[in-house]
């Protein structure tokens, strides 16, 4: 008899995948996070007075144990691209959402279809509005587990050098909420670590990098940490799903939101045995 799990791991730009035969409908582990919200290339007002962006939101969690997924059949999914960056005083896209739907091509509207994970929204080099942006929300999700992103951090907006950003927010993960960047002020502007501090860690300021999480069922992947804010260029996020940092002086860029990822765990059926039966 297998005693050992197997994994399905389907990353961005997926629609579909085939289940393999060995999967059991009563034995598995679906879990995911949709994708981080990127943010702005930083501005400035008419007086010239700097404004840096807000940062990009973290992704959420759900999860749900039993999908009863037929062997053999081909099943819809997305899974969330990372929310691009936004030219000066806009505003960064948000992150895609996961989901996986064993019924039909559209997102699940209940955990008999399958589960979704909602993107961060992005954050803003806007004129008084740079501002970072909201996590993914737990209660637009699907799942028996759901867990909000961390919201990104405010930009600075003093006219004081040095000018930073806002942290990129961390993804929600199983063990809770992503944590929100901070907001950016002179010598400041740390990302959100992910699923509450148990996946990647924030970016520090100015402009680190989140880290990656790896706290899923499978021990690879996880939730990942916002980007640092930058006193220049922003901070990328850690994988996956953490939002971007948000980019300091004028002209200058914030960094990468990270994507989103679904990770099936299951215990396989022993085909020998079954055969038998």
């Amino acid at each position: 008899m297998a005693t050992y799990l197997k994994y399905i791991v389907l990353t961005a730009g997926t629609t579909s995948f085939v289940v393999p035969e060995d999967f059991r409908a009563d034995c598995n582990n679906v879990e995911g996070v949709g994708g981080g919200g990127g943010a702005a290339i930083s501005s400035s007002d008419s007086n010239g007075q700097q404004i840096p962006s807000g940062g990009g939101a973290g992704a959420a969690y759900a999860a749900l144990t039993n999908l009863a997924l037929k062997p053999g059949a081909t099943v819809f999914c997305n899974v969330g691209a990372a929310g691009t960056n936004a030219s000066q005083g806009g505003t960064g896209v948000t992150g895609g959402d996961s989901w996986i739907n064993m019924n039909a091509n559209t997102p699940p509207s209940s955990t008999s279809d399958g589960i979704l994970a909602k993107g961060g929204t992005g954050g803003s080099s806007a004129n008084g509005a740079n501002t970072g942006g909201t996590g993914g929300q737990a209660s637009s999700c699907i799942g028996s587990v759901k867990n909000s992103g961390g919201n990104g951090g405010r930009g600075a907006f003093n006219g004081i050098a040095p000018f930073a950003g806002g942290g990129g927010g961390g993804s929600g993960g199983p063990n809770g909420a992503g944590l929100s960047g901070t907001n950016g002020t002179s010598g400041s502007g740390a990302g959100g670590a992910g699923d509450n501090g148990s996946g990647g860690a924030g970016g520090t300021f100015p402009g680190g990098t989140g880290g990656n999480g790896t706290e899923f069922t499978d021990g690879v992947h996880g939730s990942g940490g916002g980007g640092g804010a930058g006193g220049t260029n922003g901070g990328n996020a850690g994988n996956y799903g953490g939002g971007a940092g948000g980019g300091g002086q004028k002209n200058f860029n914030s960094g990468n939101a990270a994507p989103g990822i679904i990770v099936i765990s299951y215990w396989p059926l022993d085909l020998g045995a079954a055969l038998l039966l």
